[in-house]
């Protein structure tokens, strides 16, 4: 169970944000960085990943935190988001900052963005730049697991089972196996294999309550 647990985790490092497969021609970041230079937070953010990983331009991570960092300012939530991944991993910098890390996954997360609320209840389950708060966790894992975040649903069913709970009162199977459920249905296969072991430890009621619940999300979810 904690291999499929640290598995897991390792796939946060991976980050949310993808950019296009091609490397923009020469002529699309030079208009890009034009609109980003008047202050257009997205085009700073797009001139940010573009530095980030090197598309169209030589990698250069502390340039990308600069354009980052300039649309992260106007609250723009994806850039918050890369500012933390940057932060957190300490990719091209001296060192990680966790702390800084988790004041730019807040300003995302309290924006809505699912990635940063799963990363800001990551950070919370780990103690990553925060005092480790398995109650704060969840309560950032179900925000983004509300918006369909796969690791997020997984995360929160974990925060639920017997071993990860932080007490009683979090403690609860029937919620533990519906997200398990509601992961595994969208491809998570360690998902399943949680699933069928919360399963074990539950009653057949319980079992049908879960089921009822994860019904229920989906039809929310699809509506």
């Amino acid at each position: 169970m904690k291999r499929i647990l640290l598995s897991l985790c390792l796939l946060c490092l991976c980050g949310f944000q993808a950019i296009a497969e091609d490397a923009p021609s020469g002529e699309k970041i030079a208009e890009c960085r034009k609109v980003a230079e008047k202050g257009d937070a997205k085009a700073q953010y797009n001139l940010g990943l573009c530095y980030y990983d090197g598309k169209g331009v030589p990698e250069d991570v502390l340039e990308a935190i600069k354009w980052y960092r300039k649309a992260a300012k106007q609250e723009y939530a994806p850039a918050q988001f890369k500012l933390g991944d940057c932060f957190l991993y300490g990719k091209g910098l001296a060192k990680d900052d966790p702390s800084e890390a988790v004041k730019w996954y807040r300003k995302a997360a309290e924006q809505g963005y699912a990635e940063a609320q799963y990363n800001l209840g990551y950070c919370y389950q780990w103690g990553k730049g925060v005092i480790k708060d398995m109650v704060e966790a969840a309560k950032w894992y179900r925000k983004a697991a509300e918006q369909g975040n796969l690791l997020a649903q997984y995360f929160l069913g974990m925060c639920h089972f017997t071993e990860y709970a932080k007490n009683d009162e979090q403690k609860d199977l029937i919620e533990a196996y519906m997200w398990f459920k509601i992961a595994a249905a969208t491809g998570e296969e360690h998902a399943e294999e949680m699933r069928k072991e919360a399963a074990r430890h539950m009653t057949p009621f319980q079992i049908e309550e879960a089921e009822r619940r994860a019904r229920v999300w989906k039809l929310k979810k699809d509506a």
